[in-house]
């Protein structure tokens, strides 16, 4: 829950664009069972968004193991695009996440990522999107009494994103 509230709080602090503020939502696929919302918000900086996307939220039941797990992750950054043309973009950004996972012998394991977004967007001629993305991450993981140090470049963190824009009138 805390971290939730430094989510939250964080996105209350956010710069705002004074007319007009263009907003992304959409959904992400890492695979054809992982999926996960996302939300992108434009800064000052036509160019630079403010990303939030949860990275977990599944349940596990091992019915030969007799072993059960729920997870929830969150992750939020910046991402800089940068065109090659009016409609295919190059984006780059750092990313934080955490990420829990409660077991059915009610163990608690935390995971923190540090990642940088690597990626490509194209923009169609309508208010949707579509992107490719790589995040390669250094993590830590387990309980508060055991952490553990992970440098990865795993491509299951690949990602196909489909996002719709749409803008919102700000404070004149």
């Amino acid at each position: 829950m805390r971290y939730l509230f430094l989510f939250m709080s964080f996105l209350f602090f956010l710069p705002t664009v004074s007319s007009q503020s263009k907003h992304e939502l959409g959904i992400r696929a890492t695979s054809f069972r992982d999926f996960g919302a996302i939300y992108k918000k434009q800064l000052k900086d036509e160019n630079r968004y403010f990303r939030l996307r949860n990275t977990v939220a599944n349940v596990n039941y091992g019915s030969i193991s007799e072993s059960t797990s729920v997870s929830v992750g969150f992750a939020m950054g910046f991402e800089k695009r940068k065109f090659f043309n009016a409609s295919d973009a190059l984006i780059l950004g750092p990313e934080l996440g955490v990420s829990l996972r409660f077991g059915s012998n009610s163990s608690v394991s935390h995971f923190y990522r540090l990642g940088y977004l690597i990626g490509m967007v194209h923009q169609f001629k309508s208010n949707f999107s579509l992107g490719f993305e790589f995040i390669p991450s250094v993590n830590f993981s387990g309980p508060f009494d055991n952490l553990n140090f992970d440098a990865s470049l795993n491509f299951s963190t690949v990602g196909i994103t489909l996002m719709y824009a749409f803008e919102t009138k700000g404070k004149e």
